[in-house]
């Protein structure tokens, strides 16, 4: 493997650690919740924001490593679609915390919605649009 291939195995091993740690968060964030829970009470309230904040951080830093070893344009449609995902995915703890009614709604949001930003990074339409 060439060095090429080797800086691309770790932007993409460490966006891939992001997007499990983001999940992991997103997950039992969502289970306390649904169990009736509150942010108040959550004793794994700050390891999980820390895993959060940490995954996000991983997922972005290796998606734009990525793109830089590809030497992909980061203004393509799909890099601003994955971009859209990454900022809703931020801002899932808050929804979670600000309607915990909807934990059980919201966890399954999630998954589509990750099922959603996987197709866009697996297929990247647009990839030739001007």
């Amino acid at each position: 493997m060439d060095a090429l291939g080797i800086k691309l195995l770790v932007y993409k091993t460490l966006h891939l650690m992001g997007i499990f740690a983001m999940f992991v968060s997103l997950g039992g964030i969502a289970a306390h919740l649904a169990k009736g829970g509150t942010k108040e009470d959550f004793a794994l309230r700050q390891l999980a924001a820390i895993t959060h904040g940490v995954g996000m951080f991983l997922i972005l830093f290796g998606g734009f490593g990525m793109l830089a070893v590809l030497g992909l344009q980061t203004i393509q449609l799909w890099s601003l679609l994955k971009l859209g995902f990454w900022l809703i995915f931020g801002g899932a703890t808050g929804m979670l915390y600000k309607m915990p009614g909807a934990a059980r709604s919201l966890w399954i949001f999630f998954i589509v919605l990750g099922g959603a930003a996987s197709f866009v990074a697996v297929s990247r339409p647009f990839l030739f649009s001007p």
